[in-house]
């Protein structure tokens, strides 16, 4: 989780969400890598969002379609609990980047 500010943004502040999906094809990185922890940092701070950072199994170890679901999964959480996290379920993006930029089903 990471909020625009040094501290947690209190409940029912309303701000956009962003539900992020870290890229690493399905099988390496993860998202305790110091690189993803500082983009996400800066870009909350920068645009003045939350920003929910979903972790996902690995391949080979878990086969799809394991991982979108994961994905779906984090999506609809942050959905039920954007509230709770200073954000708005009415306004919810989804990003990532390489293969986590898939993840999610339509």
């Amino acid at each position: 989780m990471y909020w625009p500010g040094a501290e947690r943004t209190p409940s029912g502040s309303g701000l956009p969400v962003l539900v992020y999906f870290y890229g690493g094809g399905f099988t390496i990185a993860g998202i305790d890598w110091v690189s993803w922890d500082a983009r996400l940092r800066s870009r909350a701070r920068d645009a003045g969002i939350v920003i929910v950072a979903a972790d996902y199994a690995h391949a080979p170890e878990r086969r799809f379609p394991t991982q979108p679901e994961q994905c779906w999964s984090a999506f609809e959480w942050t959905r039920a609990h954007a509230e709770q996290l200073g954000a708005s379920r009415n306004r919810i993006a989804v990003g990532g980047a390489s293969s986590g930029a898939t993840s999610p089903p339509p």
